[in-house]
């Protein structure tokens, strides 16, 4: 997964995350982002192909976490998926 402050689009802003980091105290939000599952009931799931192992995370996180949050599994053009 991955650790990100988001701005006030939703969009991960790494700059506000530095800052953040760098800070004793802070009102900022830590949002955790997992997008993959090594370990399921304290099992080695690394055999399973990426697609199964967010199916599992996928339903694990049905449950409503504020904070954390499931990445969709994204398929094509990474140059195109990113404008």
């Amino acid at each position: 997964g991955e650790v990100v402050v988001l701005d006030n689009k939703n969009i991960s802003n790494f700059q506000s995350l530095q800052n953040v980091l760098t800070m004793e105290k802070s009102q900022t939000h830590l949002h955790y982002f997992l997008f993959d599952l090594l370990v399921y009931h304290d099992k080695e799931i690394m055999s399973q192909s990426l697609i199964e192992r967010k199916k599992i995370l996928k339903r694990f996180m049905n449950t409503h976490f504020e904070h954390i949050h499931y990445s969709e599994h994204l398929e094509g053009d990474a140059a195109l998926l990113l404008k």
